[in-house]
């Protein structure tokens, strides 16, 4: 008999998983045994039913004294210390270390299994979470990952680890289980063959497909495939949020990462959003988030597409409310909080230019981890094939200095398919940079730059694939994924320097994001010239610089405003402009680094080729300058206290000035 309404909820939620008893006996036996896998994947498509499965194990052990700790990837910041700070409100504590993790972990009672929900969205976490967290785990803990993805090689190829990782995968649900789920549901027998059709054992399609069908709007998919499926029949069911207001609120939500009162409020220009706030809680695609609502992403997609297909103009306009609203946040949201809203920002990167230079959609398969002492031999010889002995002298000293600086991409067999180098300017000695050039050059542009001590710079020395070099691959995509890691480890960076061959390839994916080439720092390697790029992320460091490029892409830039390069002269509203030497200079360095600042001190530097001059010189040809913009005279803003930025030119300038 029941107890309590809570009974009655488990047993309901219980009796609506369907078909996966052979699938919850497996993890139970797996769980249980003293000498069973230290690690479980759990894997399938969107929808499948992981998250339902995990619920499931979750009420069934607690009879059989499993205690699942559960984490939803969603919400934890994708960093070990995110990871830590998340197991430390389980268990109540203050985690500084793995090693306090483990002790802690060891402390609970029962057999525990720690459970990663949405596990794809950590993979920028996986070899840290393979090789230091779970290693560090007593002996007895069971971890379960839950992936849309199969787990990367290096989970099976990894010495010691094949033994220990058991992996499962959901596939659809049997003809028995559907009728179990359309007889509970009590779809019609009229209905029932119709859904059977489309859903293909589905489970969310089935629940769509039920939510569609009985409302009479189910379209005839017999010939479509699973994913076609779900995302016809997602946006044919919130064609059933017939309300305008409901529906006005869920296109806000679907073009968001996640949807909060402030940015709905924001997005529809109401001081009370409450009310649609609940009733977009209570839509059955919706799901209440620690930090927002959060549409369930095929639904989000069908929505989102939808929108853009119809009202392009309201699409943006939304995401620019939206920005504009989150712009504000940013600036004042505490260090724990931020990675969410970096997380936001980046959801509203539209470039593609962009969004895969370093933050790919389409997110390559390979682990990118740090490199083992034996991966010497591997990495000398890729650097050797495409940086020529010189090039392998600087890297073996990095070797012996800085090994743990050193990333690798694996292949099948365990071999280095690529390699890359990243430490703080701070790690860098004296002995290191008598040997390299390049790096000696960096720290005194560095030292120059007078930046503060909290300020880390990073020194991305250098990124080699076996076969590609540096050309574009799914090896180098990987390794700049992992320099994302950094980023969000590091909001407060000042800069960062890389080392690259600055053909067009590369300044075309580099110039977009704010990368600019020293050429006074370039050095001769084996008789190939090797370049500088440094990108410098402003006074608000990393956050501020992912706010600058989402500003730059809702600024259009007019045809009849330009900088004539060949006749270097100024081109506003069809006339030709004569620049002097020095404005012409000022104007190119400007646009060439559009919305960053730039200081008196660098346009000395870079225009006028001299190290001082006093800041006086600069801001009189800022002032003929700014007289010859004309209307475009505010596209240039004065940053008090640092220098100037150029906006861009604005296309609805007032002619008169106003």
């Amino acid at each position: 008999m029941d107890r309590t309404i809570r009974d009655r909820l488990r047993r309901e939620a219980s009796a609506r998983v369907f078909g996966r008893d052979r699938e919850l006996a497996t993890l139970e036996s797996w769980i249980s045994d003293d000498d069973g896998p230290a690690v479980i994947f759990v894997h399938g498509i969107g929808g499948i039913g992981k998250t339902s499965l995990l619920d499931a194990l979750e009420r069934r052990g607690e009879a059989a004294g499993i205690t699942l700790v559960r984490f939803d990837c969603g919400e934890i910041e994708p960093t070990p210390r995110g990871v830590l700070h998340a197991l430390g409100e389980r268990v109540s504590r203050e985690l500084p270390s793995v090693e306090a993790a483990a002790a802690n972990v060891a402390k609970l009672e029962g057999r525990i299994v720690l459970a990663f929900d949405d596990y794809q969205r950590f993979r920028l976490l996986d070899a840290w979470l393979r090789r230091t967290f779970i290693p560090a785990l007593p002996a007895a803990v069971r971890v379960l990952l839950s992936s849309r993805a199969a787990p990367a090689d290096g989970w099976t190829l990894a010495p010691g680890w094949s033994g220990l990782v058991h992996t499962l995968r959901l596939d659809a649900l049997d003809d028995e289980a559907v009728d179990a789920v359309l007889d509970h549901e009590n779809v019609a027998v009229d209905f029932a063959a119709r859904v059977r059709t489309l859903a293909k054992g589905h489970p969310l399609t089935l629940r769509l497909a039920i939510g569609a069908m009985m409302g009479g709007s189910g379209p005839d998919g017999d010939a479509l495939d699973a994913d076609q499926i779900v995302s016809t029949l997602a946006a044919r069911f919130v064609e059933d949020v017939d309300d305008p207001d409901l529906r006005r609120a869920l296109d806000c939500a679907a073009v968001l990462r996640r949807v909060t009162r402030p940015l709905l409020a924001a997005m529809l220009d109401t001081d009370d959003p409450d009310p649609l706030i609940e009733r977009l809680r209570a839509l059955p695609f919706v799901t209440a988030a620690r930090d927002g609502l959060v549409i369930h992403e095929t639904v989000r997609e069908a929505v989102a597409k939808t929108l853009y297909a119809i009202d392009p103009q309201r699409y943006r306009k939304l995401r620019r409310a939206a920005w504009d609203r989150l712009r504000t946040e940013v600036e004042t949201v505490g260090r724990v909080q931020l990675w969410r809203y970096m997380a936001d920002i980046l959801y509203l990167v539209e470039q593609p230019s962009i969004r895969e230079a370093f933050f790919p959609t389409d997110v390559p398969q390979q682990v990118v981890e740090t490199a083992r002492l034996s991966d010497e031999s591997d990495i000398a010889r890729i650097t050797r094939r495409h940086d020529g002995p010189e090039g392998e002298r600087v890297m073996l000293a990095w070797w012996r200095e800085l090994s743990d600086s050193f990333s690798v991409v694996r292949g099948p067999a365990g071999e280095v398919l690529a390699y890359s180098i990243l430490a703080f300017a701070g790690q860098v000695g004296e002995p290191l940079a008598r040997g390299d050039a390049l790096t000696a050059s960096w720290l005194e542009h560095v030292r120059a730059a007078g930046l503060p001590d909290a300020r880390p710079v990073l020194f991305a020395r250098r990124l080699l694939t076996r076969d590609s070099g540096e050309r574009p691959s799914t090896e180098r995509a990987a390794c700049f994924l992992d320099i994302k890691r950094t980023y969000l480890e590091n909001p407060r960076a000042a800069r960062i320097y890389t080392a690259m061959r600055a053909g067009e390839e590369i300044l075309s994916v580099f110039g977009p994001l704010g990368f600019r080439v020293l050429h006074d720092l370039a050095v001769e390697q084996d008789g190939r010239r090797l370049d500088t790029l440094m990108l410098d992320f402003g006074p608000g460091g990393i956050p501020a610089w992912i706010a600058g490029l989402i500003d730059a892409q809702y600024r259009t830039t007019s045809r009849t405003f330009a900088l004539d390069v060949d006749a270097r002269t100024l081109v506003l509203e069809g006339r030709s402009v004569p620049l002097t030497r020095l404005e012409f200079g000022v104007m190119r360095h400007l646009v060439e680094n559009v919305d960053r600042v730039i200081t008196r001190d660098e346009l000395l530097r870079d225009v006028w080729d001299q190290p001082f001059g006093g800041s006086n010189v600069v801001d009189a040809v800022m002032r003929t300058l700014r007289k010859k913009l004309g209307t475009q005279a505010r596209s240039v803003e004065t940053v008090k206290g640092h220098g100037y930025r150029f906006l861009g030119f604005d296309p609805n300038a007032d002619p008169a000035g106003n």
